[in-house]
């Protein structure tokens, strides 16, 4: 719509500036019109005054006393002609050298028939033969030009003419334009109109804000288009606003209420394990673990899309091995190529630092999809994880890792890899029903490499394979700042120690509230369970804990509010607090 508002301004200003230079041209033609015909009139007024002077210049043939009203006469015709020719001059187009030309050629015969006429008045018959033939020549040339005259003020009248149809011809084109981008505007906004009625409807509008927006669409008629347009617009965000927000707490609530027995789930599974059992059932537990974990992975990547789209999704900023971290990454993708003849390989160049600062968890989930996908569409041959670190040219401090995840699989076409980065997009229909998957890994992993600061690329030739690549600039880190992620489950103190330290296990929720009690069980560690924070914080007023697992998200008081109202205790305030949540916005 603005880009129509402008064009129609640029219209607008181009008619006024063609306006502008119509009208010069115009007065231009009308005025060389009006000095053409002054030139022609005063040059025919000089042609009949010549044959005037001539014919009292031979009355005055041996002038006598007695001639003198024929010898007055005389010297008003001559005296006239003097004003007919400084008149002809004057009227004269300033840059018409021809007709100036003319005039200096009549003033020139004027000049010698003047010396003629005073021997004519002498008497003598040969100065009558050679005026009069000269005068004959002037009035003929006279003749001459004033057709030629014509003739130009008849073509400047046509440009006359053109110039003024042009005119018309852009008026009625602005005005015809105009009137059509009204009429389109219009239609427009009846269009978003009935648009955001329909939306209201689609959205479960009723009561009163069906009452509004029926205002809206009935205001048409009563107040300005644009004011009903831009009221109807804002109750429109205003709606869409709400059910962003209502989208959000569903997803958060949701999450929270599917991840929370699917946690339990996968936790007492590892429990079942290290109870005896036969091959069949533990064939049977695997079968049930997987599928457990794979309904993970699926809500996981939902969950993950919905924050990604809401602008909810942040980065951590933690120091770990990078040359560890990618072997792990090879060593599952390994595990995923077994019974396959694929080799799953890492070409390491470049600087090798031993520790870097980014995002570890993030950087893993791009790289696991991205190896997953190319195990999992390559029957035979190779898949070869890349990476090339150097040092940044602006500051060596920075380093630049180029990741690339290279597969000899079955390749995609060129029409398909333009979409192949958008939500719930697979190569084709024949891709989901023989390998599965949702279609949100390679669009999850995409926005994640943006967000961290690269851009994910692909190449790809049907039947030769894929590759994936990024960059991404990271910072070095010292050693001292490194967390192993194996040390994390290494048991600090004897169990026989932990008979003296307790732990508080908080969740309102049984199941997940025994799964902390069989951890606790499995480690000799003594513990007390509360199902709210109000009754966490009663119990950390009678006694002194070492530990405390805190679910966030609790009726009665969350976990947020008793760990702030903990800290406030003397006896608790330097307790460590782990703090558990299944919510997606809010981890």
């Amino acid at each position: 719509m603005k880009f129509k508002t402008d064009l129609a301004l640029l219209c607008s200003l181009s008619f006024v500036l063609l306006s502008i230079v119509l009208l010069f041209a115009v007065a231009a033609r009308l005025q060389r019109i009006f000095a053409l015909n002054q030139c022609s009139q005063t040059a025919s007024e000089i042609g009949s005054a010549l044959s005037c002077q001539l014919e009292t210049a031979r009355s005055l043939r041996g002038f006598s006393p007695t001639r003198e009203q024929a010898r007055a006469s005389s010297l008003q015709l001559r005296d006239h002609l003097a004003e007919q020719f400084e008149l002809l001059k004057q009227s004269c187009p300033p840059k018409d050298q021809q007709m100036q030309s003319f005039i200096l050629l009549l003033q020139k015969d004027w000049s010698q028939v003047e010396s003629y006429m005073q021997d004519l008045r002498a008497g003598f018959e040969t100065s009558w033969q050679k005026s009069s033939s000269i005068v004959e020549a002037m009035r003929e040339k006279i003749v001459q030009r004033n057709q030629l005259n014509r003739i130009e003020a008849q073509a400047s009248l046509k440009q006359l003419y053109l110039l003024l149809s042009l005119w018309l011809l852009a008026a009625v084109a602005l005005t015809g334009f105009l009137l059509w981008q009204k009429y389109r505007q219009e239609q427009e906004q009846r269009r978003v109109l009935t648009n955001y009625l329909a939306l209201s409807r689609d959205f479960g509008g009723s009561g009163s804000e069906m009452t509004r927006g029926g205002e809206a669409a009935e205001s048409l008629s009563e107040a300005p288009l644009a004011d009903s347009l831009e009221k109807s617009l804002a109750f429109c965000f205003e709606r869409f606003q709400q059910e962003s927000q209502s989208k959000d707490s569903f997803f958060a609530s949701m999450s929270h209420e599917i991840r929370t027995p699917l946690n339990g789930l996968v936790g007492f599974l590892g429990n079942l394990a290290e109870t005896p059992l036969n091959d069949q059932q533990r064939q049977y537990l695997r079968i049930i673990d997987s599928s457990a974990r794979s309904l993970m992975h699926v809500i996981n990547q939902i969950l993950d899309y919905s924050k990604i789209q809401a602008g909810k999704m942040s980065l951590e900023d933690v120091a770990f091995d990078l040359h560890a971290f990618i072997e792990e990454r090879v060593a599952i993708a390994k595990q995923l190529a077994r019974g396959k003849s694929v080799k799953v390989l890492l070409q390491y160049e470049g600087e090798k630092p031993q520790i870097i600062r980014a995002d570890a968890g993030r950087l893993r989930q791009v790289l696991d999809n991205l190896l997953n996908n190319a195990v999992k569409f390559t029957e035979r041959g190779e898949v070869v994880l890349e990476l090339l670190c150097r040092p940044e040219a602006e500051d060596p401090c920075n380093l630049k890792l180029d990741f690339a995840v290279r597969d000899s699989g079955v390749g995609i076409p060129f029409n398909i890899q333009q979409r192949l980065f958008k939500p719930f997009a697979q190569a084709d229909d024949s891709v989901a029903r023989r390998y599965g998957g949702s279609g949100l890994g390679l669009s999850i992993s995409s926005s994640l490499v943006k967000l961290m600061g690269g851009q994910m690329q692909l190449q790809s030739r049907p039947g030769e394979g894929s590759s994936f690549s990024f960059s991404l600039s990271v910072l070095a880190a010292k050693p001292e700042e490194q967390v192993y992620m194996s040390e994390l489950y290494k048991v600090i103190l004897p169990r026989t120690e932990l008979k003296k330290y307790w732990a508080l296990l908080v969740d309102d929720t049984p199941t997940n509230l025994f799964l902390l009690e069989t951890i606790c069980q499995s480690v000799g560690l003594p513990y007390r369970t509360a199902q709210n924070g109000r009754e966490a914080l009663e119990l950390c007023r009678q006694q002194r804990f070492d530990l405390i697992f805190m679910d966030i998200q609790m009726p009665i008081m969350d976990g947020y509010t008793a760990i702030r109202e903990i800290r406030k205790l003397d006896n608790s305030g330097r307790t460590h607090i782990i703090a558990l949540t299944a919510s997606a916005f809010q981890e």
